[in-house]
């Protein structure tokens, strides 16, 4: 079973110039559990009265803000979900079910502001991208948000979904960088696919650009 890390390797080819690396703090007692491909919505739905079971046991009058499972992740055979959890012995326990592939502590991952160019790429031909390019197609922008009025988007950008709304962090970007390469994928001027349409997904936060890696999972149902 692929782990959580490798998938996010490669999760990143497509999420790069928002995410920059994992940076090793830990969430304290957070954790990122990985669910068997096979596991079926009714098997899942078990599965969580189970484990909050287990979690309110451990807990029972001890004083703890754990909270058990936080929220559910399924992105096709992707099927995970992130939880508090009091100690290892819980995050231990819930790795030896039948129906766990992996359980891993949640990290913090920090905005990756560094411009990388492969290698190669600098060497290739740039082909102007004709002022039609992305008519008709979607571009999910993951990032700290985007300034979805900006006359460069003409109408076209859209918010989408904030992952952060549970924390009462307004879906804005304060900080620029989601709009800025926003502006890089379908901006009227600079874009490279200047009639896509824009959505927003705002997995970082508008001062600290620091976000639990069990965040940008969070599902886009409103997208």
């Amino acid at each position: 079973m692929m782990s959580l890390w490798r998938l996010v390797l490669l999760v990143g080819v497509f999420v790069l110039p928002a995410w920059g690396r994992i940076i090793s703090p830990v969430v304290p007692n957070q954790y990122i559990v990985m669910l068997k491909p096979d596991a079926s919505p009714a098997v899942i739905d078990r599965h969580m009265r189970w484990v909050n079971r287990v979690h309110r046991n451990h807990v029972h009058g001890l004083e703890t803000n754990t909270t058990g499972v936080i929220k559910r992740y399924s992105i096709n055979k992707f099927k995970a979900y992130s939880g508090s959890f009091d100690s290892v012995i819980t995050a231990a326990k819930i790795g030896r079910n039948l129906w766990v592939a992996t359980v891993e502590p949640d990290k913090k991952c920090a905005l990756g502001t560094g411009q990388y160019i492969p290698q190669k790429a600098q060497r290739a031909e740039y082909i102007f991208a004709d002022a039609g390019m992305g008519n008709g197609t979607f571009a999910y922008s993951i990032d700290t948000g985007m300034n979805a009025n900006h006359v460069e988007f003409e109408g076209r950008a859209q918010l989408g979904y904030n992952a952060l709304a549970d924390l009462n962090i307004p879906f804005v970007d304060n900080m620029g960088h989601g709009t800025h390469t926003a502006g890089t994928i379908g901006s009227r001027t600079y874009g490279v696919a200047k009639q896509a349409t824009l959505i927003s997904v705002k997995v970082f936060d508008n001062f600290t650009s620091v976000s639990p890696l069990s965040t940008p999972f969070a599902p886009p149902e409103s997208c």
